[in-house]
Formats: C-alpha cells, structure tokens, sequence
C-alpha cells in the first residue's frame, strides 16, 4: 500500500515537473522591446522578423547589411537619440490579442529635414547659375547632400519629440507577434516623425507637378 501511494506520488511529481519545464510564452511587452531594441542596435535580421520586411522597406528603412556606410551612418544617427517608455501592456490571451502602449522620443526630424531641405535647395540654386563647367557632377552633388544631412541630424541643438502609439499584436501558435499592418506607423514614431515628413513632401511635389 505505502509502494503505491509512493508511486502515485513520485508519477504526480514528474507530471508537474515536466509541466513546468515546458517553453514559456513570452510576454506581448518583451517581444515589443525586443523589436524595438532591434530597431536600435540596427540588427537587421532580427528587425525584420519582429515587424516584417515588407512594413520596413515601405517607410525607407535601412535593413541590408550590404547598405554603403554612409547609409549605415544615417541610420546610427536616426537612432543614437531614440528613447522609450512602456506606459501601458495589456494581454486578451482569450480573444489572442495584445496592445503595448509605447512613448518614443528621439530627434524632431521633421524639423532636421526642414532645415536640410532650406539649405540644400540653396545650393541647388547657387549651382545652378555657375558655368557648366564649374557646376558639379551628379556624384559631387550626392555626397554633398549626404553630408549636409550628416551634418544636420550631428547638430547639438536639435529639438526633440515624444510620440505614443500603440503596439498590437496577435497571439500565433501561442506567441505574441506584432501585427505588421501597424508597423510604418511605429516605425514613423519611433524614427522622429521622418517618414511621415517625407510622404508630406512627396504629396506636395506631385502637387507641383500636377500643376
């Protein structure tokens, strides 16, 4: 009798042992840090995988590790300032979804580029009136701006923003994954509102053409 309640004891054991021992479900906050940490540490395989190849090549973002170095640089300073907050995390783990809500501060780089874009149509102009064989080549012009904007994002005195968004997510065989069809806005949020500075301007030179 004792050898059977023993057995029964020692099989329990095992059971609930084996049960704990099995893969935890990570949480809807840490696969978001996670992803964003990604972002900043310029991981690109692990970026990916997080917020989807397609969301990261649609706002511009740089993602090959083959990227020249001067594009890599961009990217350093578009994330050397970025900072973030959890302010809120809620799990349905019934109805599988998830929301994160996340405070992003980095550089106000719709300001950045506004500046940028001044200074650069300047020069475009000063060129523009120079002797064909003064003005300089297509490269020359390239790494110019390159530079500028180098030099603009590098500037001590530019003003910072903080955007909040909302991170969802959706619970896939039993793990928290972002929903990608959100990401280019999180994206936007976390890089300073730059992307959306460029779709404005876009918009607004097919505006021009238009006409």
């Amino acid at each position: 009798m004792f050898k059977r309640l023993f057995s029964i004891f020692l099989a329990a054991t095992m059971t609930l042992s084996l049960t704990g021992c099995g893969p935890k479900r990570e949480s809807a906050q840490s696969v978001v840090e996670k992803a964003i940490l990604a972002i900043k540490n310029l991981d690109s395989e692990s970026a990916q995988t997080y917020w989807g190849s397609d969301s990261l090549e649609s706002v511009g973002a740089i993602t090959n590790a083959d990227t020249d170095e001067q594009s890599i640089e961009i990217m350093k300073l578009l994330t050397q300032n970025l900072s973030y907050s959890i302010t809120n995390s809620l799990e349905d783990e019934q109805g599988g979804t998830a929301t994160v809500s996340v405070d992003f501060t980095n550089t106000d780089m719709s300001l950045v580029m506004a500046e940028y874009m001044k200074n650069v149509m300047s020069d475009i102009l000063t060129y523009a009136f120079l002797p064909a064989d003064q003005q300089p080549s297509d490269e020359e012009m390239e790494q110019l701006y390159m530079d500028k904007l180098t030099e603009a994002m590098s500037a001590d005195d530019n003003e910072s923003i903080t955007n909040s968004v909302d991170i969802t997510l959706s619970l896939i065989d039993d793990q928290w994954q972002i929903d990608t069809s959100n990401s280019a806005k999180v994206l936007d949020a976390m890089m300073g509102g730059l992307f959306s500075y460029l779709d404005s301007m876009s918009e607004q030179f097919g505006t021009l053409e238009e006409e």
